[in-house]
């Protein structure tokens, strides 16, 4: 049985009259407007626990009109209306979504009880109406339906649960686990010092070094010769000494001196247990995929009954009322009569496609130290044919879209700074050109056979010149990136698999003593970010003749007609930051300092250009807190005394940015902007209550160009005060 259903319904009701009276000639009688609006709407609520792990949730919306004869209200009004609401009205529009969850009881198997998966699947349809005409309007526009779905999958792996099956994995995670100041009871060890040759003099502190490591003295035992014990005071000095006072004279007395010390670990022991963590560093690991998609018709004639269906509950049919997609479903809506013979209706099918994918693992080699790893591929496309009455097939169809993806391009991020602008990556780029016109010309000379004139002694392959834009895109993504090379590179624009990026913290040098006894807190950081992005692209008209797949249309420099038409691809790559150290001190004085690094290369087939966008910054920050900092203000009407902590910072910053053309026609390598821009920052903070803030500020920034249109200095430096008033909390 359903767990909840709700039913509720609205009438809404409007009825304006304005009458126009002409006051300069009462004759001209001028008929009143009407202005009227009356809707019922009708919302539903289903809710179904099917079972245990998959539940169902529907509710839709209708709006339907209470049409009005025009004119004031008579007796054929009335009846108009009332036959209009036994009829529940005329619907203009209809909705509903519905939603099916399933976790998948895969962690109910013993040995998978470590994992998680769910589905999830949303579908959603819409009708509306279209314009009410007259009956001898020539237009018929009909409705217009959409619907979507998104599909959802997702994974989950906590691999620590997997670890502590094994009795002695789970042993070394708990003791792991906790704080090294919280290990600190575990189980302690008896070290004992003896000497039988002390001179002891009466009343005088005489120092012993037993070098046990400890402050935790147990027992001190003094004895003369004859085994007769020696009284006296004994005091700790060091981990490593005592003292002690006797109250007599004695030679050649002996001292027995026992105390505790953490038992150590076995080396051999230490050893195992710090491999098996290295071993455990993967902590847990998530996937997820989406898929989104959705469609749109115009000229839909058909009405609505019940759930999106017509009267015969033959249109639109249930897939699409459910969400579900198909290129075929105009041509079908054709096909059955269903489209509206009105030509002058130009609103094309539509059909959106976006599919996400997000992977992310967690890892701690050693304690202190967290990796997060990312990976991602987005890719969204939106396809419009256009179609009559009088065909199936459409007459026009564009197909655009993006595409990004995480990927690594470390492997050129410092290559140095040149006056000449030279460029390793970019002189790879330009030889990996015929490598990769090699490969094209050899793929489809295997498909092709001896319809493609293909010689393997030529520079470029027919068809795959330098200038061809499945020529460039390996390329670019070969020379510029990390894991590929000319030779392995993946020939698609679209590649499937995504490369992970890092973000790397360690908290672990605050468990140092002599760090600790310094400072609070003492961070080290490190992320790294990249994606290769194409930035738009749209479906190639010219791209015909396709045989086994392979376009073969050439364009004006005999290169093969691709087809998708591709503006421009990229490369985004940051540094942020390339190293941080994070520093907080027992005084309250904090430090930052921190370099980032960030790069884009764009490639553009507009004008075959390389432009690559550098940015460097060093930065430095310092801050201390001055705890129950006074202050006296006197606002006219005697003084008033302040007493908060007052916040202390200084920023300065150097960062050179700049922009390099490279033109592969002209062979040029020029730089079109270099700059030099330092930050000097320094401000105070001050709460004068718990809602009012105060704060005075000094701000610099000067830039120091060295290429470009403009080549004087730039300063601009902000100096004021500013008061935040807080209203909540």
């Amino acid at each position: 049985m359903p767990s909840s259903f709700s039913f509720r319904t609205d009438v809404f009701r409007k009825y304006q009259t304005n009458k126009t009276r002409n006051i300069y000639n009462p004759d001209n009688i001028i008929e009143p407007a009407f202005n009227k609006e009356f809707n019922w709407n009708r919302y539903y609520d289903l809710k179904w626990d099917l079972a245990q792990s998959l539940k169902f949730d529907f509710s839709a919306t209708n709006i339907a009109r209470i049409d009005e004869p025009y004119g004031e209200q008579n007796q054929e009004w009335k009846d108009s209306v009332w036959k209009s609401i036994k009829d529940f009205g005329r619907n203009v529009e209809y909705n509903h979504n519905f939603k099916v969850s399933y976790r998948v009881p895969i962690n109910k198997i013993p040995l998978l009880d470590w994992t998680s998966a769910n589905i999830t699947y949303n579908g959603a349809y819409n009708w509306e109406s279209g314009p009410l005409l007259s009956p001898e309007s020539t237009y018929d526009l009909g409705n217009t339906i959409r619907n979507s779905r998104t599909i959802q999958l997702n994974g989950q792996a906590n691999l620590t649960n997997l670890y502590n099956k094994v009795g002695f994995l789970k042993r070394i995670n708990q003791k792991y686990s906790k704080p090294k100041s919280a290990r600190k009871n575990r189980e302690k060890e008896t070290v004992v010092y003896e000497d039988k040759s002390l001179i002891l003099r009466a009343n005088r502190t005489k120092s012993i070094y037993h070098n046990l490591n400890t402050e935790d003295i147990t027992a001190v035992v003094v004895t003369d010769s004859k085994g007769n014990e020696i009284k006296g005071n004994w005091e700790i000095s060091t981990k490593k000494k005592i003292t002690f006072k006797p109250e007599i004279d004695a030679d050649n007395a002996s001292i027995k001196v026992t105390g505790k010390i953490e038992k150590r670990d076995n080396p051999i022991v230490f050893i195992a247990e710090n491999t098996a963590m290295l071993l455990m560093s993967i902590k847990s690991a998530n996937i997820s995929y989406t898929q989104t998609e959705g469609s749109s018709l115009a000229g839909y004639k058909n009405s609505t009954n019940m759930l999106g269906m017509d009267q015969n509950f033959e249109a639109p049919g249930w897939p699409f009322v459910m969400g579900w997609q198909d290129d075929e479903f105009a041509s079908d809506v054709i096909r059955n009569k269903w489209y509206t013979q009105d030509t002058s209706l130009n609103t094309p099918f539509m059909m959106t496609q976006n599919k996400n994918l997000n992977i992310r693992v967690m890892m701690e080699p050693i304690r202190g130290l967290k990796i997060d790893l990312t990976a991602n591929r987005t890719h969204a496309e939106n396809n419009s044919q256009y179609y009559t009455f009088a065909s199936t097939d459409p007459y026009n169809e564009i197909t655009t879209g993006n595409f990004s993806m995480t990927y690594i391009t470390i492997g050129s991020a410092f290559e140095d700074s040149r006056d000449d602008n030279y460029s390793k990556a970019y002189e790879d780029f330009k030889r990996y050109r015929s490598v990769i016109s090699e490969r094209l010309g050899n793929k489809r000379s295997n498909a092709l056979g001896s319809e493609y004139p293909y010689n393997p002694d030529n520079e470029y392959q027919y068809g795959y010149g330098e200038y061809s834009q499945d020529v460039m895109i390996p390329s670019f993504l070969a020379a510029y990136g990390w894991y590929y090379d000319e030779n392995n590179v993946p020939l698609e624009t679209f590649q499937r698999i995504p490369f992970p990026n890092w973000s790397i913290r360690y908290e672990g040098l605050k468990d140092i003593p002599i760090v600790k006894k310094y400072f609070k807190s003492f961070n080290l950081s490190h992320v790294y970010r990249s994606s290769y992005n194409v930035g738009s692209y749209a479906n190639n008209r010219d791209f015909e003749d396709i045989v086994s797949g392979f376009g073969m249309a050439i364009d004006s420099l005999y290169n093969y007609i691709p087809e998708f038409e591709v503006n421009s691809v990229s490369i985004n790559e940051q540094f942020s930051p390339l190293i941080n150290v994070d520093m907080t001190m027992v005084n309250n004085l904090t430090a930052r300092f921190e370099i980032k690094k960030s790069r884009t290369l764009t490639l553009s087939f507009i004008n075959n250009q390389i432009t690559e966008v550098y940015s460097d910054e060093l930065g430095f920050s310092l801050g201390y807190r001055f705890d129950d900092f006074s202050l006296i203000f006197n606002f006219g009407d005697g003084q008033n005394n302040f007493k908060s902590d007052l916040n202390v910072k200084l920023n300065y910053k150097i960062r050179n940015n700049k922009t390099i053309l490279r033109k592969m026609a002209e062979d040029t390598d020029l730089a079109s902007a270099d700059q030099k821009v330092t930050i000097i920052g320094v401000s105070a903070d001050y709460m004068l209550s718990n809602r009012l803030t105060l704060r005075v500020f000094y701000d610099q920034n000067i830039t120091d160009p060295r290429v470009g249109t403009n080549a004087y200095r730039i300063s601009n430096t902000d100096i004021g005060f500013s008061l935040r008033f807080t209203l909540s909390e």
